[in-house]
């Protein structure tokens, strides 16, 4: 019998695959709906998000994060996952996923102002941001939705320059 032993990532990696994980179904609107295109229900979906307590070590399993970034139209964990070992997915154009134009770039911005806005009024006061504000202002789901849709325009955009588009 042959023993593989299997490599770990640091502390680190694993947050940041969870926050993949949060950004992914952010993209499908929440855990419900992310869990109507998987074999998955809500609460399982939840204990894959989940950062605390006995979930930390809960990932998704691979056909329901390709089910999921098959419907959000972007692979945010394979992206991470292969930036991790020093490649870079790019979109193959052949396929017929669409650009999403200017509209998107300026919704998007649209969001980022809305979200640093909450940012400024919590500064206001007292120069600092609580995690009472963090929470009002829902300022982590904001930031992970707003991640995600710029490593989408991303891909995009490379894809466009390496094919003269």
């Amino acid at each position: 019998m042959v023993v593989v032993k299997a490599r770990l990532l640091n502390g680190g990696n694993y947050t940041d695959m969870k926050l993949m994980t949060q950004g992914l179904v952010a993209r499908l609107g929440d855990m419900s709906k992310a869990a109507r295109w998987t074999r998955v229900n809500k609460q399982t979906i939840g204990r894959y998000c989940n950062t605390n307590g006995d979930h930390v070590d809960h990932y998704m399993p691979f056909d329901v994060i390709a089910d999921l970034e098959k419907a959000g139209e972007f692979p945010i964990i394979g992206e991470y996952l292969v930036n991790l070992q020093g490649y870079s997915l790019y979109r193959d154009p052949k396929t017929g996923c669409g650009h999403r134009g200017l509209k998107q770039l300026s919704k998007m911005m649209n969001e980022f102002s809305v979200v640093f806005d909450g940012v400024v009024e919590s500064h206001e006061d007292d120069g600092l941001i609580s995690a009472d504000e963090i929470i009002e202002h829902k300022l982590i789901e904001a930031l992970t939705k707003l991640a995600t849709d710029v490593l989408s325009m991303k891909a995009d955009y490379i894809a466009k320059v390496e094919n003269d588009e």
